[in-house]
């Protein structure tokens, strides 16, 4: 065998070899490249599913949220318009004053009427009045004095208790006076 084809055909396989060395790496890079590309794709996908599950969260607590007024409200104007309702209709008190022995039971029941009536009439204002009148003593004597050293409970916890009297206060004042707000709105005033 000849020198120069000995040569040749190192060459040749040497060039080869080194073509398939580059080629192999090329490959490598560029499929790391594609690799590392398809890993960023996967974790910003995983960010845009996360942030779309935080959307989701936050629409159904806010939807919750609605419920929830709406639901409070309508139970409110529920309160409001059966706590009005006349116990007994007039014409019924007049059919038992038609009969003798149903006038006695009509006597008594209009006079167990007009109590209620009027316990009913004076239930607002009294409950009212009560309720400042307390809510203003404990925050008269409590805020206005300093807390002593002879409490029982700690100032977290009547801090706590007057917080409470004050939402019941509110609350009670709110609904009595919803009531006639909402009683104006059904008559058209």
């Amino acid at each position: 065998m000849d020198l120069s084809a000995l040569v040749t055909g190192g060459a040749g396989l040497l060039t080869g070899a080194i073509g398939s060395f580059f080629s192999s790496l090329v490959s490598l890079v560029t499929t790391k490249q594609k690799n590392k590309h398809e890993l960023n794709m996967i974790e910003a996908r995983i960010k845009e599913m996360e942030a779309e599950a935080k959307l989701h969260i936050e629409e159904l607590n806010v939807k919750a949220a609605i419920q929830r007024d709406v639901a409070d409200s309508t139970s409110f104007d529920l309160s409001q318009r059966l706590g009005n309702k006349e116990l007994l209709e007039s014409s019924y008190i007049n059919k038992l004053f038609e009969s003798k022995f149903g006038s006695y039971i009509g006597y008594i029941l209009v006079m167990l009427m007009g109590l209620v009536d009027i316990l009913r009439t004076v239930m607002r204002p009294a409950i009212t009045i009560i309720m400042m009148v307390i809510t203003a003593s404990l925050v008269f004597n409590y805020y206005g004095k300093g807390f002593g050293s002879s409490l029982t409970v700690s100032a977290d916890q009547l801090m706590s208790i007057l917080d409470s009297i004050e939402y019941l206060t509110f609350s009670i004042i709110g609904w009595w006076f919803g009531d006639r707000a909402i009683m104006r709105s059904a008559k058209g005033r």
